[in-house]
């Protein structure tokens, strides 16, 4: 998903708001979108609107979003603004002319609307309150209110300040009897803003990937575990895509390969089981290691994926500014029939991998946990990791948490409520373990479940 701030003027508000009487009163509302200091930032969907003292939508003013997006794959991320989306957005269709608009970046936009265009135009006198939410791709959510009277019965300024995805909203009202002078002015700026705001550019889309066991701790004389992999913007919520079953390996307490059962792949998600036969902990996981090459042939740039036998078969000697890069990715789960064992919880010692200190199935709410981060079997030292629990689909924040490992690659987390949570982490240095790369870059994920106390 790729969330950016939306700003939504409803169809006939940008061309009428152009024309308007001698004697008017405009609404100018200022949205700012905070710098983030986010290792991975996307620009929000924005919309903004007004609700009356019943809370009934009294009209649209703007929605930002990826208007641009291929067969309008923009669209499909309008739900994660959740009030809007309830309250009116599921009603409309986009795109929409002068509602709809493209993404703000950092900074604070303006825009103006007069009592002589809808939705003011049909605003009858009263209670109103001015209601404006983000919504970000690999972010959190954030709602914001200012109450306000209609129609002004002088100059009046509010404002508002957002915790996370929005920093300060300011609404200005004001009665006014402008001349011509003042109306050819405001005719230009408005179309200015209207051109800037369908040219902004869009950022990239990104998605987190994840497996969720059913469940983590099992008894019984035939355990078996049922696992979901997809990727997604919510956590363990299908809505993007799935992803794929070849590369899934799972190891019994003893590091015996188990075999995966009943594996299916849908539109939205992958799913299969692995039958727990063996008292003891297990070992679930999606590995994609190997080699990746940039170069130019005949001035012309080419990427090239393999394995330290195949690159000089097929990559040319004579490749132009050849740069290799060694990767390696990797996703796991932990599960255990009875009592945990550690035996396959030993690193491999290939790419980034999480060495834990606390049991993985031995996770509890309000306790700390340790573990540590290792890079081809050596500490990762410095490194960030983020932690994320699920569910945020029904929550407005991230609530992630971020810690960075010490120079040994240790670091502790005390989980602050019971759940499943995503822990992500990522490396990237000059020192390959093989001699025809010049760099290595690792990734690493993991859902593991807390239990309550």
């Amino acid at each position: 998903m790729r969330v950016s701030p939306t700003l939504v003027i409803t169809g006939t508000i940008a061309g009428q708001a152009l024309f308007s009487p001698v004697m008017s009163a405009d609404m100018t509302i200022s949205v700012e979108i905070p710098r983030l200091d986010v290792a991975e930032y996307h620009r929000p969907y924005v919309a903004i609107w007004l609700e009356n003292a019943d809370k009934a939508v009294a009209g649209n003013l703007a929605v930002w979003y990826d208007i641009k997006l291929k067969n309008n794959e923009g669209t499909k991320w309008l739900k994660d603004m959740k009030q809007w989306w309830r309250r009116t957005g599921r009603e409309l269709t986009m795109p929409m002319d002068g509602l709809s608009g493209a993404t703000r970046q950092v900074g604070e936009h303006s825009i103006n609307f007069n009592s002589s265009a809808k939705p003011l135009a049909d605003l009858p006198a009263g209670e109103y309150q001015l209601v404006v939410e983000a919504a970000r791709e690999v972010g959190g959510r954030e709602l914001l209110r200012i109450p306000f009277q209609w129609p002004p019965k002088k100059d009046e300024s509010h404002a508002v300040k957002g915790e996370h995805e929005l920093g300060a909203i300011a609404l200005t009202l004001k009665p006014e009897f402008p001349n011509a002078q003042e109306l050819i002015m405001k005719k230009s700026l408005a179309w200015i803003a209207l051109g800037l705001a369908l040219s902004a550019p869009l950022s990239a889309q990104a998605h987190r990937s994840w497996m969720l066991p059913s469940a983590t701790v099992f008894s019984g004389n035939d355990p078996w575990v049922t696992v979901d992999l997809a990727i997604s913007n919510d956590l363990f919520y299908f809505e993007h895509r799935p992803m794929g079953t070849e590369n899934i390996k799972a190891y019994a307490p003893d590091g015996s390969e188990v075999k995966i059962e009943n594996a299916s792949t849908g539109r939205y998600r992958s799913v299969f089981d692995v039958q727990l036969a063996t008292p003891g902990t297990y070992k679930i996981t999606n590995v994609n290691a190997g080699l990746m090459a940039n170069y130019k042939e005949n001035g012309q740039p080419k990427r090239w994926r393999g394995t330290p036998e195949t690159l000089a078969k097929e990559v040319p000697a004579n490749a132009e500014e050849l740069r290799v890069t060694q990767s390696s990715n990797r996703m796991e789960i932990f599960v255990t029939s009875g009592k945990p064992t550690t035996e396959i919880l030993k690193p491999t010692g290939q790419g980034l991998e999480l060495v834990p200190v606390t049991h993985p199935n031995d996770l509890f709410a309000k306790e700390a946990a340790d573990f540590q981060f290792v890079i081809d079997g050596q500490p990762a030292a410095n490194i960030e990791v983020t932690i994320i629990p699920g569910g945020i689909r029904y929550r407005d924040k991230l609530n992630e948490i971020k810690v960075t490992t010490d120079k040994d690659g240790n670091f502790s987390v005390t989980w602050p409520e019971p759940g499943m949570y995503w822990i992500s982490a990522s490396f990237q240095d000059e020192k390959p373990t093989t001699s025809v790369a010049q760099q290595r870059r690792a990734s690493y994920t993991s859902t593991l479940e807390v239990l309550p106390q």
